[in-house]
């Protein structure tokens, strides 16, 4: 799944427009009569960093000896062609990724001005990955100058851990300019569109508590002569080569290895814990005030009490059940992870969650 993500993640495609407001309006995608082949590659000391208008994006000293043997084919097949082509009724194109290892599918829908991902399979899998919402991958045409961005849940699956997270992807159209290549062709009018996909969040196990956090930034550069996308970048330490028929072009893309953090519950005697109360805490991650809702509503007052990760508690009040709105403030706290204790009687409830300022 985590190699899903960043197939996602790094086939966004972009446009162009400065002034008269030229774009890039992708007039081949989903050719069916292009094939797209991907090759390991070693490139350091590159930087594509760099942002506004004029660009010039040199890759022209990446030295092709330094291809490694790892190869995977990228090609666009009519849907029928897909595994599973009646659950994606509605896309419009399916790129297919074959590797030594794997075959993986991502199933393309064109809704009106929007091409968004609507789903991923791996063959090997029992079922494809479905996303309760589309993630965006461009609107169409896109020009220079574009913001957006958009929350939406994710369903992640890594080392046994699976548990759905909120997904945070902040798209910016910030330059465009040159690009050149290492077989001497030089590509004017291309633009850049950066991507920024943020996941933080917590997964409770029979072994504890674990932080999960994802933290990736990938570039994508386009232009109209291809209508695909003509490089990616992805801050990581592996790299590859795209060919475009005999267009030899760089491309940077690796996974990201998510990050976890082992949590072990402090502060609490998990024996007096009651699981029977029903309640549910949001935003997690938290920043100004966490808001607690009820399955059953609230039948009497509760005490809650937050704890840092050493047990010391931090504050203490009452939650009202003649209340209708459920929150408490947590804008004295810094970023980290804490536990909140509810209790009546002999109920209790300890929820872990997160604060990010």
């Amino acid at each position: 799944m985590i190699k899903n993500l960043s197939i996602v993640l790094s086939l966004m495609v972009l446009g162009i427009g400065l002034v008269a407001q030229p774009v890039i309006s992708l007039p081949l995608l989903g050719d069916q009569d292009k094939v797209y082949t991907f090759r390991t590659a070693a490139a350091g000391g590159l930087n594509v960093d760099v942002a506004g208008p004029n660009v010039v994006w040199d890759l022209s000293n990446i030295d092709p000896d330094s291809i490694l043997p790892e190869i995977s084919f990228q090609e666009f097949i009519p849907l029928l062609e897909a595994p599973f082509s009646n659950l994606f009724s509605n896309a419009d194109f399916v790129l297919r990724e074959t590797s030594e290892f794997s075959v993986d599918y991502n199933y393309l829908e064109l809704k009106s001005d929007r091409l968004v991902v609507i789903g991923l399979y791996t063959e090997g899998d029992t079922l494809p990955a479905f996303f309760p919402e589309p993630i965006l991958l461009t609107p169409l045409p896109l020009e220079f100058g574009f913001t957006e961005s958009e929350t939406i849940p994710f369903v992640f699956d890594f080392a046994d851990l699976v548990d759905t997270f909120q997904l945070t992807n902040a798209y910016e159209a910030d330059a465009w300019g040159e690009l050149r290549l290492p077989n001497g062709i030089e590509l004017q009018n291309t633009m850049r569109l950066k991507a920024k996909s943020d996941i933080d969040g917590l997964i409770e196990t029979d072994e504890g508590i674990f932080r999960v956090v994802v933290d990736q930034t990938s570039y994508l550069f386009l232009n109209n002569d291809f209508g695909v996308p003509v490089a990616t970048y992805t801050r990581q330490t592996a790299t590859f080569f795209l060919v475009l028929g005999p267009i030899q072009v760089p491309i940077f893309e690796l996974p990201a290895e998510p990050s976890l953090e082992f949590y072990s519950v402090l502060g609490t005697n998990t024996d007096e814990i009651s699981s029977d109360l029903e309640v549910q805490l949001f935003p997690n991650p938290a920043s100004d005030f966490i808001h607690l809702s009820f399955g059953e509503g609230l039948p009497k007052d509760m005490v809650y009490e937050i704890f840092d990760l050493s047990g010391k508690s931090l504050m203490t009040g009452i939650i009202s059940a003649e209340s209708s709105i459920h929150q408490i403030e947590t804008k004295t706290l810094s970023s980290g992870m804490y536990q909140l204790s509810l209790s009546s009687n002999s109920t209790r409830k300890v929820i872990p969650f997160l604060v990010k300022k």
